[in-house]
This record gives structure tokens, C-alpha cells and sequence, in this order.
């Protein structure tokens, strides 16, 4: 199960139970979402990335894994000369901040930065 995946699920549901203008079980519908949220939880940290990705995500170098892996302290899930490592395994340097998944994410300082700037023309 992916991220979109659970989105369209729920979404799917609101839009039904709206439509019939259902009345639910609040703490049934937290427990299956909450179950849901586990399950894709489990999911992420078991997927297996190159180190190359691995490096983006966790803000090592792909030399600094590939010693982690050559030394055991990171489980190479892959093959011998074609190392991966589980995302749930790695370790992430201190500081970092994950890359947004969301591609817009990546502009939203500076929309905003633009935004301020012009509503500020705007007031003079």
C-alpha cells in the first residue's frame, strides 16, 4: 500500500458516506485509519533503496552507507556488489531534514517569499 493509495481509499469512503448521508462509529473509523496508517508505516521501513537514495534520504554520503554496509553495521539487502539497505534500517545524520515528497513543497518558500514581497508592494 502506498501513501496515494491510502489517500484515494478514504477519500473513496468520505465521498460514499457523504453521498448516503452515513452516521459512523468515530473510534471504528480511527482504529482503521490508525491501522492503516501502521500497516503503511511497516511498509516504508521495509522497502529496500539503493545507496544512492539511500543517501538522499538519510543525509550520509553513498560512500559513508556503502562502509556501513561493508562493515555490517547496515544489512545489505541486495546483492554482493549491488548493496541495498532497508529505509527502516538507516541511520540519519543529525541535522538533516528528509526531501519533501510533495514536488510542489520544494517552491513553497519561495511562493511565499514572492507573495510577501508583492503583497507588500501592494500596501505602498
Amino acid at each position: 500500500m502506498t501513501y496515494a493509495d491510502l489517500l484515494a481509499k478514504w477519500e473513496q469512503r468520505r465521498a460514499e458516506w457523504r453521498g448516503l448521508g452515513v452516521q459512523v462509529n468515530g473510534t471504528a473509523i480511527a482504529d482503521e485509519l490508525l491501522a492503516d496508517l501502521h500497516a503503511l508505516s511497516q511498509a516504508n521501513a521495509l522497502e529496500e533503496l539503493t545507496l544512492r537514495e539511500a543517501a538522499l534520504l538519510s543525509g550520509y554520503s553513498v560512500d559513508h552507507l556503502q562502509r556501513l554496509v561493508s562493515s555490517g553495521q547496515l544489512e545489505n539487502v541486495g546483492r554482493k556488489g549491488r548493496p541495498r539497505v532497508r529505509r527502516g534500517d538507516l541511520p540519519v545524520k543529525p541535522g538533516h531534514r528528509l526531501p519533501s515528497t510533495e514536488p510542489e513543497s520544494q517552491f513553497a518558500a519561495r511562493r511565499r517569499i514572492v507573495a510577501s514581497v508583492a503583497k507588500s508592494g501592494e500596501a505602498s
